[in-house]
């Protein structure tokens, strides 16, 4: 406590002190308010439900932000830690964070005692209850346990991995080495003990600076011990080819791995539905996203998981719709404009196309391998929507596939969208602007792709406005698909091969594919079809085919240019 505070206690005794606003400066109300809240989260972490993720102790502090700090105190093995100089902060509306870290003087090796000179060896053990307020309870929920051994991992492939560290410490020394000279001749103290540093004391900076060096190798390597180790596979990642094998390794512990980006582990350290257990080399042939842990016995031990993508190929997917500046909603309505926001994504392959590992990156994002659609058959749409519950009271959601919803916003003015494959190769990277079109900056209307082959979509005449207010979210637009009159068998050209598939339809029962969907007497099929133009399908149409190819006769009743047909969601010609 600074002079002349008292702070105050919370529930089970942990004495805290005001920063901002200072004690003499701290409402009554906002004191009664915190004491309040500490005082419930208290409540909770010490009772019988606290593991619950909702209404556990997870409701009033937030986990990432306290393994953060936790992982970062015992690296430096800080003499500290926890129970001196240690912050917390706490927005409103927000849940309890702890930070910033701070008062790291007595850190890396740089403590005679409580162990600070010891490369091994975990600070917090040496300390009480007191000095280690709410921790030893936070870890006896397995999640959260476990939550440190993952944060770890990911921190040592990135900001902790050794060579970082090193490199660090090496930059800062770099650029001191000038000014330590001046320092040390002011201060004399190179091979002179200074309580708390252990001993023996370097003799030069140079030898300070590898003693730390050489005390953070150590430390890194014992923390890294004191986890299971991850699964390694090979390859790690990559085009799915023929022969394809996948194999994983383990130091210990059976390997548990998914093939649909799920995580083998669930919540208390069970076992996840529908896992797999790795016994051989694995022949991939789908698009998959590994997903896998190595588990000691029959315990809830679990290493960190290691994530791999594996393709047959670049997804057939194409942004077909959106829905960036929606219409205000009506006065009364508890949701903003923005909350109906969609995007609209379709298959325009020949094929069904995974989702698995596919994302959009950049002006929102959102991962399709976590999203409530898998996979996408030839010509249907896919929407993620900003506000679920806001896009349901404005469209007939009955019967469209929304995978979820996207994180950010769509900008009113225009943004860069882009939609990303399971190996991080750009399916489709373009940016709108809100001046191509105004009736769809805030009149109502979508932007929707228009039909044909060799598009940009970053320019505006590979666009149009929707037909009707509020666009066609997972439908084709009214307008319909492109397609060529007289096309019977869909290949977006018309020849010989189409009379003779019309007479396959109409007397053989033949099931190839055809322009739209349905059977031949669907009114998309119809509109293609009906080369005669009398409002049926029959002989005469291929009669009236047959003349126009060979004889000079009369072209389709709809004439021979592409057109929108309603009822066909794909496009079979250019335009």
């Amino acid at each position: 406590l600074d002079p002349g505070d008292s702070g105050f206690f919370s529930k089970n005794g942990h004495l805290l002190a005001y920063v901002a606003p200072k004690e003499t400066e701290i409402t009554a109300a906002q004191r009664a308010w915190i004491k309040g809240y500490i005082d419930s989260f208290e409540t909770v972490l010490y009772g019988g439900g606290f593991k619950n993720p909702t209404t556990g102790y997870a409701k009033y502090i937030d986990p990432d932000s306290f393994v953060d700090y936790h992982i970062l105190e015992e690296l430096i093995k800080n003499i500290d830690a926890f129970r001196l100089s240690t912050y917390y902060y706490k927005d409103r509306g927000g849940r309890l964070q702890i930070g910033p870290p701070w008062d790291n003087d007595l850190s890396l090796r740089n403590a005679d005692y409580l162990e600070g000179w010891k490369p091994e060896g975990w600070y917090h053990d040496l300390i009480g209850d007191g000095d280690y307020p709410w921790w030893r309870r936070l870890f006896q929920d397995q999640d959260f346990a476990q939550r440190q051994a993952d944060r770890w991992a990911e921190l040592r492939a990135g900001p902790y991995a050794t060579e970082a560290l090193i490199g660090d410490i090496e930059a800062t020394a770099a650029l001191l080495q000038e000014a330590q000279v001046r320092n040390f001749q002011k201060w004399p103290i190179l091979g002179v003990h200074v309580w708390p540093n252990p001993q023996p004391v370097p003799t030069t900076y140079k030898g300070e600076i590898d003693a730390m060096k050489a005390w953070l190798e150590a430390r890194l390597s014992w923390i890294d011990s004191q986890f299971v180790a991850a699964p390694t596979l090979s390859p790690a990642g990559g085009t799915i080819v023929g022969g394809f094998r996948l194999t994983m390794t383990a130091p210990a512990g059976k390997i548990i791995y998914t093939l649909d980006g799920r995580d083998p582990r669930a919540a208390g350290g069970l076992l996840a539905p529908g896992v797999l257990t790795y016994t051989s080399p694995l022949a991939l042939t789908d698009t998959a996203i590994v997903v896998a842990r190595a588990r000691v016995g029959a315990a809830t031990i679990w290493s960190p998981p290691v994530r791999a993508a594996f393709s047959t190929g670049t997804p057939t997917l194409a942004v077909t719709e959106i829905m960036y500046h929606p219409a205000d909603p009506p006065a009364g309505s508890p949701y903003l404009d923005e909350d109906f926001e969609f995007v609209e994504i379709r298959n325009v392959g020949n094929g069904p196309v995974s989702l698995l590992g596919v994302r959009l990156a950049m002006g929102i994002s959102f991962d399709f391998t976590s999203g409530a659609v898998k996979t996408l058959e030839p010509g249907a749409h896919v929407l993620v929507v900003k506000d679920a519950a806001a896009f349901a009271t404005r469209y007939e959601t009955s019967g469209l596939a929304i995978a979820g919803e996207f994180d950010g916003n769509l900008e009113n003015s225009g943004d860069p969208i882009r939609l990303v494959g399971p190996l991080g190769e750009t399916i489709a990277g373009f940016a709108y602007q809100d001046g191509w079109y105004p009736e769809t900056d805030g009149a109502g209307r979508s932007l929707v792709l228009r039909s044909g082959t060799g598009l940009d979509p970053g320019m505006a005449d590979s666009w149009r406005a929707s037909v009707d207010d509020g666009g066609s979210p997972g439908l084709a637009d009214p307008l319909g698909g492109l397609q060529q009159p007289g096309d019977v068998n869909a290949d977006g050209i018309l020849d010989i091969s189409d009379p003779v598939a019309l007479l396959e339809a109409l007397f053989l029962g033949s099931t190839k594919p055809l322009p739209c969907e349905g059977d031949i007497a669907s009114e998309g099929n119809r509109t293609v079809v009906d080369a005669s133009g009398d409002g049926a399908v029959d002989i005469s149409d291929g009669i009236r085919l047959l003349g126009f190819l060979f004889i000079g006769g009369a072209p389709p009743a709809l004439g021979t240019d592409c057109l929108p047909v309603s009822g066909c969601a794909r496009d079979r010609c250019a335009p």
